[in-house]
């Protein structure tokens, strides 16, 4: 089995379809195709296991909701693929991307092979455009070995001064050798709910001996659902964040082959500013003063808010990151 494709599915029955139909559309034939029911609540669930009685490359797993770290790593406990790709249920991919994939990283013979994704119904955004998140802007095409790593990426591994994330993060961006997962124990942390490709890439990044990117728009149709979880409120956001902050402070506050001192405070930052920044889908603005509250004087905002310092960003953005540390939730809320 050349390529195990992985699609995490929770209520996704609009969009389901589009995403497995591209992926049997493959000219590359020789890949499973595993769908895993996140305990998902509409009729996702009787979809997947009709695809698995239509076509017998796709594998049907079903298991209670536990969040898209659980799922992902539920699609790798089966899986049997040489490569690993990840794919979302409401993006797609075109027919010739695990064909080209491959062949880059058999050429090349590397850990994983990166890409960027394409624009798919992104307000203001031309289809089929190159997304840009101001993450890639510090990489070139081609062959990174490790001390093309260590000068080029490390540095901007998973937090910089722009408070952007660094420049590997998306786990539906790679495909991976198999092998160098389970031999690195690389796997997603089932207690992090959001933004949970952040930490499982920059332990990646660390764990490579080489790996390709390729630039441009190709393989990959990145959707703007206005429905997911990285666009809607959720409670325990915060908490989540939390848990990450930690997740980075055990894999590289110690570490003796690099310092990662400035990142971690950057990350914080950044944590801070993206769960701050789902205030405005609460309606309600006493709502919305006592969550900004809450994050503003917590101990981990006012350590964290100490080296605002190391931000790199517009005047707006300077004088946001001081109404944080001068916890000024009331007006946060109202902004």
């Amino acid at each position: 089995m050349t390529v195990s494709v992985i699609v995490p599915v929770y209520n996704v029955e609009k969009y389901l379809p589009r995403c497995v139909e591209s992926v049997l559309a493959q000219t590359m034939k020789d890949f499973e195709l595993i769908l895993v029911d996140d305990g998902s609540p509409d009729g996702c669930p009787q979809l997947c296991d009709a695809y698995a009685r239509q076509d017998g490359r796709v594998r049907v797993v079903h298991k209670p909701n536990g969040g898209l770290a659980s799922a992902r790593n539920a699609g790798l406990d089966v899986a049997e693929g040489t490569y690993i790709l990840f794919v979302d249920s409401d993006d797609w991919i075109d027919p010739e991307t695990l064909e080209q994939l491959v062949r880059v990283a058999e050429t090349y013979g590397t850990d994983f092979v990166r890409f960027r994704p394409m624009y798919a119904g992104w307000p203001g955004k031309e289809d089929g455009s190159l997304c840009d998140f101001g993450t890639e802007r510090g990489m070139r095409e081609g062959l990174y070995e490790r001390a093309q790593i260590r000068a080029e990426i490390l540095p901007q591994l998973f937090a910089t001064p722009e408070l952007t994330l660094g420049v590997i993060v998306s786990a539906c961006r790679s495909l991976y050798r198999h092998a160098f997962l389970r031999e690195n124990g690389l796997r997603f942390d089932d207690d992090v709910r959001y933004s949970e490709d952040t930490i499982f890439s920059a332990r990646l990044v660390m764990a490579t001996e080489r790996f390709y990117y390729l630039d441009g728009p190709r393989y990959y149709h990145y959707f703007f659902n206005p429905g997911s979880i990285t666009r809607s409120f959720r409670a325990d956001r915060w908490l989540d964040h939390k848990r990450l902050i930690g997740k980075f402070e055990q894999a590289f506050a110690n570490r003796t082959d690099y310092d990662f001192t400035d990142q971690l405070w950057l990350q914080k930052i950044f944590c801070i500013v993206s769960a701050l920044g789902q205030r405005d889908t609460l309606p309600d603005l006493r709502q919305r003063r006592a969550y900004c509250k809450e994050i503003c004087e917590d101990d981990v905002t006012v350590r964290a808010m100490r080296h605002c310092g190391l931000v790199r960003g517009s005047r707006r953005m300077r004088l946001y990151l001081c109404l944080i540390r001068w916890k000024q939730s009331r007006l946060i809320a109202r902004i």
